[in-house]
């Protein structure tokens, strides 16, 4: 097993935007606490926030489109709640000391980091110790089979982890957090509350919901045309070496599909067909695509 799959996934939150006990909403907390926003719009149908607790940002989510992926892949139907958020802020904090922030409000931010947490407990030394039982009982899997020591990487979205490895970058990983490494006992606190929005479904209840084959094969193609939406995108933060201006102004649609909630594929191209002079005038300055989507954000 490679061994760098520990670093799977994002630390990025999909949470309520409102409690659901107080109807207070999320953002001013999130303001208090310092965390950017990156193009936020607060829209009255808006009832969801992606939250990135490494870069500490959060941006906008609307049911049915992916603005970033979260943790455990969870989406708007097992949400966190805000509580339950909190109590997971409030143990991490503790370890964002000299961290750094995003410096702007782009909406990469909001897939940084990855879905690991790094534990460390002298205890952990020993095989006996309680916490090995509790990974098994919790159906966590070894990436490894070297010597235990006393850090262990666990990857919730995986629930894969290491405690040693010859990677020198899970090497330098280590070296560079162990100061804030998680104790034992917040890790559990941290995961008896992600577990629970879990989105594991078992293949008749697919069908169940899913009777068709073709719908299926539907979903499966949309899936796989999102990624590849966000795979282009990722590429559009630099000028490249286009064959045509047509090209440009493709990925400038990709970008605004990408970076904005509010724009579909149909309607993004039909806002750039109708600026291409503007675009032209871009495409002549070699900006980066991503930067001119920018200026077709709705206010």
């Amino acid at each position: 097993m490679n061994h760098e799959d520990v670093f799977n996934g994002t630390q990025c939150f999909l949470v309520e935007k409102y409690d659901e006990q107080s109807g207070e909403s999320i953002i001013n907390y999130l303001e208090e606490e310092g965390f950017r926003s990156t193009k936020w719009i607060d829209l009255p149908h808006i009832d969801s926030v992606y939250i990135n607790v490494e870069s500490m940002c959060y941006g906008h989510a609307v049911h049915g489109v992916r603005t970033a992926f979260t943790i455990i892949d969870e989406g708007v139907k097992n949400q966190f709640r805000v509580k339950e958020f909190k109590n997971i802020w409030d143990i991490l904090k503790k370890y964002r000391i000299n961290k750094t922030k995003a410096e702007n409000n782009d909406l990469k931010y909001l897939s940084a980091g990855s879905s690991c947490f790094l534990v460390k407990d002298d205890g952990l030394k020993n095989e006996g110790h309680e916490f090995w039982k509790y990974l098994k009982k919790e159906e966590f899997d070894s990436l490894n089979d070297d010597e235990i020591s006393e850090w262990l990487l666990i990857n919730v979205k995986n629930r894969t982890y290491l405690s040693n490895s010859s990677s020198n970058k899970i090497l330098n990983y280590v070296h560079d957090n162990y100061q804030n490494a998680l104790e034992i006992n917040e890790f559990i606190t941290i995961w008896e509350i992600i577990k629970k929005h879990e989105d594991i479904y078992e293949s008749e209840n697919l069908e169940e919901q899913y009777p068709s084959k073709e719908d299926l094969k539907d979903i499966y193609t949309r899936i796989c045309h999102e990624k590849d939406i966000s795979d282009r995108a990722d590429s559009c933060y630099e000028f490249k070496d286009y064959e045509s201006i047509d090209e440009y102004a493709e990925d400038v649609v990709i970008s605004m599909v990408s970076s904005f909630s509010y724009y579909d594929e149909k309607s993004a191209r039909e806002v750039v067909n109708k600026s291409m002079d503007f675009i032209r005038e871009c495409y002549e300055k070699r900006l980066p695509a991503m930067d001119v989507a920018d200026d077709f954000w709705i206010f």
